[in-house]
């Protein structure tokens, strides 16, 4: 049960990070389209560096990867709960939960 459980998991999140390269791919082919034709660089609004930069760093591989582990660390600690579970334990899970989901 526990193997098909890891297996099941590792396919949902293939399919994931393969939806999100693929969106990722059309989102790079669109802001190498030209400008449309009516419209000149100079009255295109500038962009802050803050948004630039937040812009890279969302749109990188390492986010998506750091993004889908952490998926998948909050799904494991979510498996972890059970009945009789210690209290020390409890808060441990309670914690980490609330860690990745915030």
């Amino acid at each position: 049960i526990v193997l098909g459980g890891i297996i099941s998991l590792n396919i949902v999140l293939a399919v994931i990070s393969g939806s999100l390269d693929k969106i990722e791919h059309e989102m790079a082919e669109e802001e190498t389209e030209p400008v449309a034709s009516n419209t000149t660089k100079n009255h295109l609004p500038k962009e802050s560096a803050f948004r630039r930069k937040t812009q890279e760093i969302v749109g990188s591989s390492a986010y998506t990867r750091f993004i889908l582990a952490t998926i998948l660390f909050n799904t494991i600690l979510l498996s972890c709960d059970h009945y009789g579970i210690s209290p020390g334990f409890k808060m441990a899970l309670d914690t980490g939960n609330f860690i990745t989901t915030t």
